[in-house]
């Protein structure tokens, strides 16, 4: 099952989500990750 992403604005006031660090790409096992980001459908 696959999240659905989606943007957080880190500049408002009350937000608790922050940046801890840098990933590397290749370590998230994402194959479709331009896909996913697209907002196409997966698949298509």
């Amino acid at each position: 099952m696959r999240l659905v992403p989606f943007v957080i604005d880190l500049s408002r006031p009350k937000v608790v989500e922050k940046i801890t660090q840098r990933e590397d790409p290749t370590k998230w096992n994402f194959p479709d990750l331009n896909e996913m980001w697209s907002g196409l459908p997966l698949g298509h």
